[in-house]
C-alpha cells in the first residue's frame, strides 16, 4: 500500500533562493555546525521562528512608490512619443517629462551618494 498523499497545506512546494556574502555564509555555517544542522535546515528554521525582528530598509532607489512614480511618466513620455511618431508633432509636455524624470534621477543618485 503506497504512502498517503499530503494535503497541499503539507507540501513543500515552493523555493526560496538569496544570495549572502562569504562572511554572512561562514556564519551561518558556523552556527549550523555548532546546532548539528545542514545549513539549509538552519535556513528554514530561523526564517519560521516567529519571534524574529526583521528590520526592512528601504532606499530611496528600491523604493516602490519612488519606481512606480518613475514609471508613470516614463509610460507618459512613452505614449507622447508614440503620438509624436503618428502625427509628427512633438507636445510641449514631452520636455517637462524628460525635466522631471532628471530631476527625480539626480535627486536619487544625490540621496545614494549621502548615505
Amino acid at each position: 500500500m503506497p504512502r498517503p498523499r499530503k494535503t497541499n497545506d503539507a507540501q513543500q512546494c515552493r523555493h526560496v533562493i538569496f544570495r549572502l556574502t562569504q562572511t554572512e555564509y561562514d556564519q551561518l555555517e558556523a552556527l549550523a555546525t555548532r546546532a548539528g544542522m545542514r545549513v539549509n535546515a538552519l535556513a528554514k528554521r530561523l526564517t519560521r521562528q516567529a519571534n524574529r525582528r526583521i528590520v526592512i530598509q528601504l532606499t530611496r532607489r528600491h523604493d516602490p512608490a519612488f519606481i512606480a512614480q518613475l514609471k508613470a511618466i516614463g509610460n507618459n513620455l512613452n505614449q507622447l512619443t508614440f503620438r509624436s511618431h503618428l502625427t509628427g508633432e512633438i507636445s510641449p509636455n514631452v520636455e517637462k517629462l524628460c525635466d522631471e524624470i532628471r530631476r527625480m534621477v539626480m535627486s536619487a543618485i544625490q540621496e545614494d551618494e549621502a548615505a
